[in-house]
């Protein structure tokens, strides 16, 4: 363990600003030249909230119109749901137009190069092969790879599997939890097609799922009477869907956690080269005729033909761009804002979801601070502070300049101020390095020589209790001649849920379009 010495290292924010760091100190000094020297391959384009907010969510005046455009179908947002959508629609000879807030394609599915290794900046892992999915990774130009296995640091020691019976018994170290870890394990892999939760969510779920959604995952996980059960839930409910076992619903617990079980060493769980963003990356370039960045959509209207989009680019020119339909990809607590003639209860519902605010955290070292073998590990007891370390060499073939390991944060919904402040996010940064390198000795926590942060301020839409009877339904319905794509049409921070929101979005889309010409769909 540290000896909780000083040692100076510098943090890159996502905005590009320098911050130079003792233990959990931060201040904003001029940067040296040899720090100027070092930075741009860590730096990426800041966030663009503040336009967000300014235009959307403070109502600021735009300009006069100064571009028009004409489509068959705008796509609003570019993360994998939107470029799933957009790649659909495309394929069906229609002409799109996808808008996107940030200076590049992916949403929560974006990477970085970080010292030289393609490191995710969210997304990492998607666990079913759908054809969908394999036709966006023909498209993409891009070859899939199994993840690797998971690690649990329990108390300072690792175990690269606990799961098997024989993993049961080195991992826990009282009866009590083993037993409740196989009732658990043996109770998910019993469960039918029937009894386990599953996605896309139906218009109406059956009674067994419901009983699921009303309850949290402790109450679900309070009947095997296991602290150990319930910290390892916990801290893959916060890293996978942004809060903790006693906020989630056991609906997505139960499903998420139904496929994580390692009985094989190969995990069904597959990813890219710098995580999701290796998919998105090619389907942008791909795609790139038909995408518009930098522009932060301010209105989305229905009209007697169709639809009325307008956008502000980085300049401040206004984009109006009139298409027949609309499919809004964005997350559903921006479309009220958004939507002038949305009705009272599917608002309500919108509002009613909760997204979390998070943190990636990369950290480029000279020597490795994880294990080489597991793709992502786990530190227990949990810390309030980070939830696991991603590790993006497991996967990565090419050559190395040192070693990267990604620190996953969620945060609570009341800090996400935190996340709009370089000085208060580069203090808490510090924090979570800190609370992270109590887990190595000082010589490997003094090998760190960056520090490369990116904040998410919506990152994940929380399954919380009672959100997939009804609000989210509700929220995900069509309005006039908007439809809507996202993880939130199921409440599910999922690749799987993404595409699945796509799919029905364009599907709709493409029944609405048949009609009004009076042409007949397959």
């Amino acid at each position: 363990m540290t000896s909780r010495r000083d040692f100076i290292r510098t943090i890159v924010l996502g905005t590009g600003a320098i911050y130079t760091v003792a233990l959990g100190a931060c201040e904003r000094p001029r940067p040296s030249a040899s720090q100027q020297r070092r930075s741009p391959s860590l730096r990426t384009s800041a966030q663009r909230f503040r336009d967000a907010h300014a235009y959307v969510r403070d109502h600021g005046a735009a300009a006069s119109i100064t571009v028009r455009r004409n489509s068959d179908v705008v796509v609003v947002g570019g993360g994998l749901s939107g470029l799933a959508a957009t790649h659909l629609l495309r394929a069906e000879g229609r002409h799109v137009a996808l808008i996107e807030n940030e200076p590049r394609i992916g949403g929560a599915a974006v990477s970085e190069q970080v010292a030289g290794i393609p490191t995710s900046l969210g997304s990492v892992y998607f666990v079913e092969r759908s054809a969908l999915i394999l036709d966006l990774m023909r498209s993409a130009s891009v070859t899939d790879v199994v993840c690797p296995t998971d690690g649990y640091m329990l108390n300072g020691t690792l175990h690269a599997n606990i799961w098997r019976d024989a993993d049961i018994v080195r991992f826990a170290t009282s009866e009590q939890d083993r037993s409740a870890m196989r009732r658990f394990r043996d109770d998910l892999l019993a469960m039918s097609d029937t009894d386990l939760p599953s996605y896309p969510l139906p218009a109406t779920i059956p009674a067994k799922w419901a009983a699921y959604d009303a309850m949290s995952g402790a109450d679900f996980l309070a009947t095997y009477n296991s602290p150990l059960l319930s910290t390892v839930l916990d801290a893959y409910a916060r890293s996978s869907m942004g809060a903790g076992i006693d906020t989630v619903n056991a609906y997505c617990l139960l499903n998420f956690y139904a496929s994580e079980f390692d009985l094989t060493e190969t995990v069904e769980r597959y990813t890219f080269e710098g995580g999701m963003g290796g998919l998105t990356r090619g389907l942008a370039n791909v795609m790139r005729d038909s995408v518009h960045t930098n522009e932060v959509v301010i209105r989305v209207e229905n009209t007697r033909t169709g639809v009325r989009v307008l956008s502000v680019d980085a300049n401040g020119a206004v984009i109006e761009t009139t298409a027949a339909r609309a499919i809004v990809a964005t997350q559903k607590f921006m479309a009220p804002f958004l939507i002038p003639d949305l009705s009272a209860a599917q608002r309500d519902a919108m509002r009613g979801l909760s997204y979390a605010p998070y943190a990636t955290i990369h950290l480029h070292s000279t020597r490795p601070l994880v294990d080489a073998s597991t793709i992502d590990t786990w530190y227990l007891p949990t810390s309030r502070l980070f939830s696991d370390v991603i590790n993006p060499q497991a996967v990565w073939k090419g050559g190395t300049d040192g070693y990267v390991c990604s620190i996953y944060a969620p945060m609570p919904r009341d800090a996400r101020s935190t996340l709009q402040d370089d000085a208060s996010f580069a203090a808490h940064v510090a924090d979570v390095v800190r609370a992270f390198l109590e887990h190595v000795d000082d010589a490997t926590a003094e090998s760190v020589t960056e520090i490369y942060a990116w904040a998410w301020g919506h990152s994940l839409v929380i399954p919380t209790r009672g959100s997939h009877n009804g609000p989210a339904q509700l929220a995900s319905a069509p309005q006039g001649n908007i439809f809507f794509a996202n993880t939130d049409n199921d409440v599910s921070p999922a690749v799987e849920s993404a595409l699945a929101s796509a799919t029905t979005a364009v599907e709709g889309t493409l029944r609405s379009l048949a009609h009004s010409t009076g042409r007949t769909t397959a």
